[in-house]
Parts: structure tokens; sequence; C-alpha cells
């Protein structure tokens, strides 16, 4: 019954005279308050035990989705890091290599003009 409706039976009883139903109602007033701040204490519990298990959740590592988007995020930076490494190191050796080419060539070149010369 909610305190409206106690109220309204407390004060149906005439028998009873005024400083009984004082007494009442405030007893009633002091049930509803208890009950209302348990209430509120049990919901707040709730909601920080929730915050701890998340948090012991991370600590322990239970939360494995987590750690595999981690790792895979991890795993693809890795993947395109070495192709770049790859694509630096086959870009420097084509460099050397047409260098090298070209020095070739122009050392046939000489040779060739040096033997027209002779």
């Amino acid at each position: 019954a909610t305190l409206a409706t106690r109220a309204h039976e407390l004060q149906a009883k005439l028998h009873t005279d005024y400083a009984d139903q004082l007494k009442e109602m405030e007893a009633i007033l002091r049930e509803e308050f208890i009950k209302k701040e348990i209430s509120d204490r049990r919901r707040e519990v709730k909601q920080s035990n929730e915050k701890i298990r998340q948090i012991m959740n991370n600590w322990f590592g239970l939360n494995i989705e987590e750690v595999f988007v981690a790792w895979k995020g991890f795993v693809k930076k890795r993947k395109k890091q070495k192709r770049r490494d790859v694509r630096e190191k086959n870009k420097f050796e084509r460099l050397a290599f047409e260098d090298k080419v070209a020095q070739f060539q122009i050392a046939t070149e000489e040779v060739i003009i040096c033997s027209l010369m002779l």
C-alpha cells in the first residue's frame, strides 16, 4: 500500500485520537523512507559491482574480443610496414642496378670513342 492509501486508512479510524494518529503516520513515513533508502543503496551497489567486474575482466584478460581486435590491428600494421620496407629495398636495389648499367654504357662509349681516335 502506498503512503497516501495508508494515511487515508488511518484517518478513517475515528476511535484513535490525534496523537496516536501522528505516531502511526510517523512510523509509516519512517518505514517508507527506509524502503526507499534500501532500494537506492541496492541500485548503487549493483552499479559499483558492475564497474568492478568490468575492471577485473580487463585486468585478467577475460575480454578476449578486445585483445583479438588489438592483436589484429598490430598484425595489419606490421604487414603494411614489411611491405613498405620491401618496396624501399627493391627501389634502392633497382636504382643501384640502373646506376651500374649507366656507368657500363658510359665506359663502353668511352672505349668506342678512344678506339676511333686511334
